[in-house]
């Protein structure tokens, strides 16, 4: 399976995270896959490979690229068990799975909502 970043860095005026903060982000990322396969109690998929943006110079960013060389990219091992089952679930199980989901996540109240925008 691979997760291929939306944002190109060689696209004519990108706006998104400069190179300077990808590559840290990106070593991050593969760093932390690593440790989790450590830990047999956490289930994450083993991380195949990564590859960090190649930013070209300046002049070869005015057009659109023909690659990918300025996306991040990560390759994981495709885990064993089905995908995308939610489509053939019954409602009953449907809401089942949604409540499971959210029943450790800490409660919102109105009080815990701002009143007003800050800007």
């Amino acid at each position: 399976m691979v997760r291929l970043a939306r944002g190109d860095v060689n696209i004519p005026d990108f706006e998104g995270f400069p190179i300077h903060v990808q590559v840290p982000e990106v070593r991050f990322e593969a760093a932390t896959y690593d440790l989790l396969r450590s830990a047999p109690a956490i289930r994450a998929s083993r991380l195949l490979h990564h590859r960090i943006p190649e930013q070209r110079p300046l002049e070869a960013r005015r057009n659109i690229p023909a690659d990918i060389a300025g996306r991040r990219m990560l390759l994981f091992e495709k885990s064993e068990g089905v995908n995308n089952v939610w489509w053939d679930l019954s409602l009953e199980a449907k809401v089942w799975l949604l409540l499971k989901l959210f029943s450790g996540l800490p409660r919102l109240s109105y009080a815990d909502c701002p009143t007003s925008a800050p800007f």
